[in-house]
């Protein structure tokens, strides 16, 4: 599957906490992450690329046990994706967790972590934090998954109006994060796609700098090269401030 990628430090940061991943697994199986790490020094990094790292060690090894001829019994539908999703995410959660305990300089980091299986014409989302996933279809954009934050906990509680969040003073705690507890509980989303659309996975780096119609502006020009889609969001954001480290994955949902 096609996909275009682009990460940047940003304008205002020392180094890139964000991390990413892409892997085919097979013809009709891919898998796409985006981390946000958090944490003093470089404990944010280490997060980040620790559950993305073991996240896609995980669920690739489990995919392909499940594809080998072995076990053409147990069909890769809806409920094994979820399971291996969250029995996945919970190992990341585990690892980044342990190193946090064993080293004092690393306590207390912790990362976002979102991430897109997709088999076939379904694609399987999983979630923790406030990076984001959202689907591009017929010129508009959707977002498919609910940030895990503070302020999002206020707009569900009818305590500030969704506008008010852009500009909130605390808009970047989040509620939720991989390896910040010995548990955790990750969102799970299903959507069927076409052979037209796309998907976005993101750092907040992005959505904090751009708004929603000038990415699906971006997705939707036909005069930018596939290839250049992922690092022309980033241009967006750096042009807007680049106050935090940006990370934009796209995936053509262009399927065999």
């Amino acid at each position: 599957m096609q996909y275009s990628a682009y990460t940047n430090v940003g304008r205002i940061r020392n180094q890139n906490e964000d991390c990413y991943l892409a892997e085919t697994v097979t013809d009709s199986v891919s898998l796409f992450t985006v981390c946000d790490g958090m944490g003093g020094a470089s404990a944010g990094e280490t997060a980040s690329a620790t559950a993305c790292s073991v996240y896609h060690s995980a669920m690739t090894a489990a995919l392909k046990s499940h594809l080998t001829s072995a076990h053409l019994l147990t069909p890769l539908n809806a409920k094994l994706c979820k399971r291996l999703l969250v029995d996945s995410i919970t190992e990341a959660n585990e690892a980044v967790y342990k190193l946090s305990k064993n080293d004092p300089a690393l306590e207390g980091m912790g990362t976002t972590l979102v991430s897109v299986l997709v088999v076939n014409k379904t694609a399987y989302f999983v979630n923790v934090g406030d990076s984001r996933a959202y689907y591009y279809k017929d010129g508009e954009l959707c977002q498919i998954t609910k940030d895990h934050s503070y302020v999002q906990y206020l707009v569900d509680n009818g305590m500030i109006k969704p506008d008010e969040a852009e500009t909130h003073p605390h808009k970047n705690l989040i509620t939720r994060s991989v390896g910040t507890s010995a548990e955790i509980i990750p969102d799970l989303f299903a959507l069927d796609i076409r052979r037209t659309d796309s998907i976005l996975l993101c750092s907040d780096g992005l959505t904090n700098m751009v708004n929603e119609g000038e990415i699906a502006g971006v997705l939707g020009d036909d005069s930018i090269d596939f290839s250049h889609k992922a690092e022309r969001l980033v241009a967006k954001a750096n042009s807007h401030g680049g106050t935090d480290n940006i990370t934009a994955l796209v995936i053509n949902t262009h399927l065999k």
